[in-house]
This record gives structure tokens, sequence and C-alpha cells, in this order.
């Protein structure tokens, strides 16, 4: 089969970008005879779906260098289906991942927009020009996803996990049978032990991060890593409030510069978001706060 994937990006280091690369690469790779790719940037082929070898082919939309994430996703909605249209064949399989384009018949679902809008604008405070944006953009994302999950049909969907799966066909009343579970992969290849003590791994990132010069490795350490707003820093720092003697290294970065503050009260390091960790600080932490909107709250 051939099999055409529409993301604005698929690089290995966004977690929704590697949850659709394992999805693809768990599928027998003599069952793919040509894998297309229609996005913004890729990383490199070869080491994202090694099994392929030459049966990759890029289409790159050009990106926009000019205003905001709404108008970046109209534009690749209106470039996506061109493509379709002149540069895909009939027999292709489009897979889309979430609403990135309404052209496809497959979609790959890891969170739904207007399930989490509730909460982003109760918990979070904005100026209000952002706000008013932020209604704008969340209108077209519920657009969007009534279209493709409600109106389009046909459509298939790949849910990743039985909460979204019940929430999909409950809201947008989509037949079960039009849906499978799909939890996403992982390749436990990029999370090989590195044999390394602590004091070796610290040292090797204070060169480059001597804000962490201030944890001590006798004492617990917490790793937050990702969006703070939409992975629930929050509610982490909530909870560790009641550990004694607690550190948290937090890795990444909020929506806006003004619209997250880390608490002065708490032990917490701050390291903006960076591919300089390697695997092996993951091993070393005494605990790792995956998606903590769902796991804490």
């Amino acid at each position: 089969m051939k099999i055409a994937l529409f993301t604005h990006e698929l690089v290995p280091e966004i977690g929704h970008s590697r949850a659709l690369i394992e999805t693809i690469n768990h599928i027998p790779s003599d069952k793919i005879d040509h894998l297309y790719v229609v996005s913004f940037e890729m990383g490199n082929p070869q080491e994202i779906f090694p099994e392929l070898k030459n049966r990759i082919t890029f289409i790159e939309v050009p990106k926009l260098y000019f205003g905001p994430f709404l108008i970046k996703m109209l534009y690749f909605f209106i470039a996506s289906w061109f493509i379709t249209k002149l540069k895909l064949s009939s027999d292709v399989k489009k897979v889309g991942i979430g609403i990135a384009s309404l052209s496809v018949d497959y979609v790959n679902v890891q969170f739904v927009h207007k399930e989490w809008e509730h909460f982003y604008f109760s918990r979070f405070k904005f100026p209000i020009y952002k706000y008013l944006y932020k209604k704008l953009l969340f209108f077209f994302f519920w657009l969007g996803e009534n279209y493709l999950y409600r109106i389009k049909s046909h459509t298939q969907f790949s849910i990743l996990s039985e909460f979204e799966q019940d929430y999909m066909t409950t809201h947008f009343n989509i037949p079960k049978e039009h849906t499978i579970l799909n939890y996403s992969g992982i390749n436990l290849d990029n999370f090989d032990f590195i044999n390394e003590s602590k004091e070796e791994v610290l040292n090797e990132l204070i060169s480059d991060y001597p804000q962490m010069t201030k944890l001590e490795l006798n004492q617990p350490i917490y790793l937050f890593v990702g969006a703070f707003e939409r992975k629930g820093l929050n509610l982490v720092i909530d909870k560790i409030r009641s550990v004694p003697n607690a550190q948290l290294l937090v890795v990444g970065r909020p929506e806006s510069a003004k619209g997250f503050s880390l608490p002065d009260d708490l032990n917490i390091t701050y390291v903006e978001f960076t591919k300089r960790f390697k695997n092996s600080i993951i091993w070393q932490m005494s605990l790792f706060f995956p998606q903590s909107m769902s796991h804490l709250d």
C-alpha cells in the first residue's frame, strides 16, 4: 500500500511527531510500497523510517515566516488539499494527525482541542488581545474537528487512549467500528542506559547550564519536560509542595514569556527547551513526569 502522512512537522524530538513515527514503524515494512510525507519540516528520513530505505518521498510545503499559528493552520489546509489533487494518486491512503489536514481519510488522534478548551481558559489568564486571539483560534479548531470528525463521512480514526476513544465516539457520534485504539509506540533503542553516575551526568550538563549547580544529588530530583500549560506543570508544582526537600528540574517553555511564573518558594531549576539532555539523565532522576494533566489531576 501507499501512504501519505500529513503533519506540520515530522521531527522525532517533538512528542506528537514521535508518536506518529512509531505508529508507522509498527506497520510491517513489506506492507508499505511507498511513504509520502507532506509537511513543513521533516527529520532525516533514513533515521526516522530505517526499514523503508528509498521508499520515502518528502513533499515539502513551503514555510510561512510571518503571521500567527492560525494563519499557518489555514495555509496548510489549502496547501495539503492542492497536494492531494496534484501530486498523489487515488490509491494513496491519506493519513493526518489531528486536524492538520482536512483532506485525509485516516486520522491519528492524540488529543481533542474542544476537550481541552474549557480547562485552558478557566486555568490560565491572558491579556485581552491574546484572549480574543485564542478564542478565535479555538473556534477554528472546533470547525476543523467538527468537519473532519463529525461531518466528513467514512473517516477512520486511530486513537491514542481509551479515554479519547470514548470522548470521540460520544461527542462526535463516531461509530465505534470506525475507530481503533492505538497506544503510542516507543522505540526502546532510544533509551539505552548509559553507564554513568549522577555526578558524571550532572558535571557534563553544568558547563552548558550553570543553574544546575544548585541541584543536590543526595536529595530526590524530579524531572518535568514539555510545554508548561499543556503538560500540566501547574499540577506538578501543586503536588511537589508536599514532598520534603524536593528538587524539580523543569525543561521546556511556556506559551508566553509572561504567561507562567515559577514560584520562588520551591527548589526549582529551569532549563529552556533543549535537545542537549542525554537519555541517561532520565534514568538518574527520582521521578519523571509524563503528561501530568491526565495522570495527576
